[in-house]
């Protein structure tokens, strides 16, 4: 099965959009769950933070208002096609971490059809290995869950610590792509067959 038939087949028998609930994934540290307005005033911080920003996208902050535009992006994304980011808390303190799920990369044509796995984290958060340990979840979720034959990552090459959360997830680069016009990425992809042969105890 290709990944435009597994796109389809993944979405044809979701519920309605007034049924549909996002799940919570639990792992030793973290809930990924959905989103709530409580977390919007920590996302937009992580969001509005340079060092977060500097390998997202055109690396460029967002205000306030795009980051309830993208918020609110994520819950219609959850309804249409089953699968989305979530919002990554800290069990411990109840602390929004940051983000992690699957997505379409559209923004990047040739590239498609593909799913693609991402993460953000605030920066009080780095070096824990928090990107590794939600990326695992949503990875078993979404292959357990869906007929994705194939997830990427799509990793800016100067973003070492992205890079590395990738190839920690048995991810392989696979091809460096151009984003836009000018902006170079890794692209990292994994197989549903890799990923079942993975040690991930």
């Amino acid at each position: 099965m290709n990944e435009s038939s597994q796109m389809s087949k993944a979405t044809a028998d979701l519920p309605k959009d007034e049924e549909w609930t996002v799940p919570t994934l639990a792992t030793p540290r973290l809930i990924l769950r959905s989103w709530t307005a409580d977390d919007t005033a920590p996302y937009t911080a992580l969001c509005q933070d340079p060092r977060v920003m500097r390998y997202v996208s055109s690396g460029r902050a967002l205000t306030d208002e795009e980051v309830a535009d993208r918020l609110n992006r994520y819950q219609r994304f959850w309804r249409r096609h089953g699968f989305g980011p979530f919002a990554v808390v800290d069990q411990v303190t109840n602390e929004l971490v940051g983000s992690c799920g699957l997505s379409l990369p559209t923004y990047a044509p040739q590239l498609m059809p593909a799913i693609e796995i991402g993460w953000r984290l605030a920066t009080t958060h780095w070096g824990k290995g928090f990107g590794t340990e939600a990326a695992t979840a949503v990875l078993d979720w979404g292959f357990a869950t869906h007929d994705f034959d194939a997830v990427v990552a799509i990793v800016h090459p100067g973003n070492t610590s992205g890079a590395a959360v990738a190839v920690r997830m048995s991810m392989t680069r696979e091809q460096q792509t151009t984003i836009g016009t000018d902006l170079n990425a890794d692209v990292f992809r994994i197989t549903k067959a890799q990923w079942d042969m993975t040690d991930r105890t």
